[in-house]
């Protein structure tokens, strides 16, 4: 499985923030993310997208790679699930300037199976702990290559497996600062039960967690 290289994405401050992102530029990054027609995209809906990003570069280059998933349901799924965010949040205050990127941060993480986001959350802590190739990282939780891939597949909108040296890299440093935070990325934090877990025995990969403590 081949990820995204890795671009720069831009946050403007205020009062500079999204005035540089026109519909044109929006809906280009959409087509060019998926290879899909120049009109697929609506233009109420673009301009949804526009709104939901919050002047936030890093939003449209996320949910962008989110649309364009090869791995998942379809491009009209995938924009819908995004729209989705725009009645959710409709009336929330929030003084995070992040805010709306972590609203996407957590869909992207309830689109993940419940039999696997648990393993998904203990790469990512094992990640963040040692930041070894995915080699390691794979043979440490026990995994197949391909295993490893797969899971790191469903979070290929925020992250990349770099092709020199086989570590994961983030696309923007926010996603990992809201999944180390309790209190804003909740039951997908990657501490609590999956940090518990690994350091009990009813843990599978214990021992080899132990090698790194």
């Amino acid at each position: 499985m081949m990820f995204h290289p890795c671009y720069t994405a831009s946050i403007f401050p205020s009062p500079h923030r999204m005035t540089m992102i026109s519909s044109h530029s929006l809906r280009r990054s959409l087509t060019k993310s998926g290879n899909l027609p120049s009109l697929w995209c609506p233009g109420s809906d673009v301009a949804v997208l526009i709104k939901l990003a919050d002047g936030l570069w890093i939003y449209v280059d996320t949910v962008t790679r989110f649309i364009g998933d090869p791995n998942s349901s379809g491009h009209t799924t995938q924009l819908n699930l995004v729209l989705n965010l725009a009645n959710e949040s409709r009336g929330k205050l929030s003084e995070n300037p992040l805010a709306k990127m972590e609203e996407h941060y957590d869909l992207i993480m309830r689109q993940i199976p419940p039999n696997t986001v648990s393993m998904v959350r203990k790469i990512l802590l094992l990640n963040h702990i040692i930041e070894w190739s995915a080699f390691i990282l794979a043979n440490i939780l026990g995994r197949s290559r391909e295993d490893f891939y797969s899971h790191c597949g469903f979070l290929q909108s925020v992250l990349f497996l770099a092709s020199d040296d086989a570590r994961i890299h983030y696309y923007h440093a926010s996603f990992m600062e809201y999944m180390e935070d309790p209190g804003r990325s909740k039951d997908f934090c990657i501490y609590g039960d999956v940090l518990q877990g690994a350091r009990s025995g009813n843990d599978s990969t214990t021992q080899r967690y132990s090698c790194i403590e």
